[in-house]
């Protein structure tokens, strides 16, 4: 049971506070911590300017956007710390 549990909680870290939340996912999924790696920045495609993002990074902000954003992951959650 506990593991099931693993792949429908999850934390994410608010990119404009910076506060920890936990939240129930909307699909299961093996990541445990969500985080947006451009935070408040605007998307710049230069590399080594801020708001660009590595194809990892990316990854990272799809999943966020797609856990926290678009499905509501944020309304399905409680601050932790």
């Amino acid at each position: 049971m506990l593991a099931l549990a693993y792949f429908y909680i999850g934390f994410y870290v608010d990119s404009e506070f910076f506060d920890v939340h936990l939240f129930i996912k909307h699909r299961p999924y093996a990541q445990l911590l969500f985080v947006s790696p451009l935070g408040e920045a605007d998307r710049s495609y230069t590399p080594g300017t801020e708001g660009y993002l590595t194809p990892e990074m990316e990854r990272q902000q799809a999943l966020f956007e797609e856990f926290v954003y678009k499905n509501r992951g944020y309304a399905r959650s409680m601050k932790v710390f």
